[in-house]
């Protein structure tokens, strides 16, 4: 059986529509101030995302990178529990913290962010954009 690539795919309650093992995936580096970011986002063989990551460039097992992963989890799992990535981008959207500021050089439209977690929803948001 096959489907609309434009319908949404519907789950059962708590379903979850895992990625595939195989997957087109696009890294884009951040720089707000000093500090450097990577995200990554993975697609399904339609063009819809399937999961994102986050990669402070810190050694693994650091507070920050901790955090980083966590966000990135709870994030890919909403999405293949059927959410729309938009409605999480809009929620993490305008999250206020250090360090914030000028986009350098602006990746995706992202020139100004309130924090890594705000550049993440703008990403996202840009992500989702690109989806067919």
């Amino acid at each position: 059986m096959t489907r609309d690539a434009q319908a949404p795919l519907l789950l059962a309650r708590g379903e979850r529509n895992p990625p595939p093992p195989r997957r087109h995936s696009e890294t884009v580096a951040v720089s707000i101030g000093a500090t450097s970011y990577y995200f990554i986002v993975g697609r399904r063989a339609d063009g819809s995302i399937c999961d994102v990551f986050i990669n402070t460039g810190k050694k693994e097992g650091s507070g920050i990178q901790g955090w980083a992963s966590a966000l990135g989890l709870v994030a890919s799992h909403f999405i293949q529990l059927g959410g729309d990535v938009r409605v999480i981008a809009e929620a993490l959207r305008h999250t206020s913290f250090e360090p914030a500021g000028y986009v350098n050089p602006p990746v995706m439209g992202i020139e100004e962010v309130d924090s890594i977690v705000d550049a993440f929803a703008q990403f996202l948001l840009a992500a989702a954009d690109e989806t067919p």
